[in-house]
């Protein structure tokens, strides 16, 4: 591993519940985390790798800090669904800057829950976050920034899906497929519209 380079794992374990992989693989992760600069797994990724159940927010806190003290500077979590949230889920995001000991800092962003699934969210956002820190964005802002051009492009594909007759059967899977090539406007110049909150204090 070349010293500057930055590691960034994206800890595809599964989602809503159930996972993509095998058991073994969970661990196989947990090694792997400890390597890692930066981690952006989902809610049940987080779940799985911490052993936290991220119920609510300060659940979210444990489990990124989970995360820090296994030498990850940079957590975030991709999108949580909470009771407290109604229709909507969270992006948790945590970086620690500081000496051994001190807080991270922490936010959160709220935003609007979607009833469809798309294959490669994940992938998409790990590849925003990426370049907005690259550009020398900081961690919250990268964060919102990579939520604001996920959102962009799922505008764009549910806008081009429902423009096309889809037949049923197969082509229903290539009809979700993410629309990247003419989302390319809106994620290179997205608008950033949804606001970043501080993690409430104790």
């Amino acid at each position: 591993r070349h010293p500057a380079a930055q590691y960034v794992l994206d800890p595809v374990l599964g989602d809503d519940g159930q996972l993509y992989v095998s058991e073994e693989m969970v661990g196989a992760y947990r090694e792997a985390v400890r390597e890692a600069d930066a981690v952006t797994p989902n809610q049940f990724e987080a779940e799985c790798l911490s052993g936290v159940a991220v119920d609510s927010v300060a659940a979210a806190a444990r489990a990124m800090d989970w995360f820090h003290g296994q030498g990850v500077r940079r957590v975030v979590i991709t999108s949580a669904e909470l009771p407290t949230f109604p229709g909507q889920l969270v992006l948790f995001c945590s970086e620690q800057n500081g000496e051994q000991g001190e807080p991270p800092a922490r936010s959160m962003i709220p935003f609007p829950k979607r009833d469809i699934d798309f294959t490669g969210t994940g992938d998409s956002f790990a590849a925003f976050l990426v370049a907005a820190v690259a550009a020398g964005l900081g961690w919250a802002a990268a964060c919102a920034r990579a939520l604001a051009q996920m959102q962009a492009l799922l505008d764009t594909t549910v806008a081009a899906q429902s423009a096309e007759e889809t037949p049923a059967g197969a082509a229903r899977a290539a009809a979700r497929e993410l629309r990247v090539v003419q989302a390319r406007a809106v994620i290179e110049k997205p608008t950033v519209q949804y606001k970043v909150f501080p993690f409430p204090t104790d």
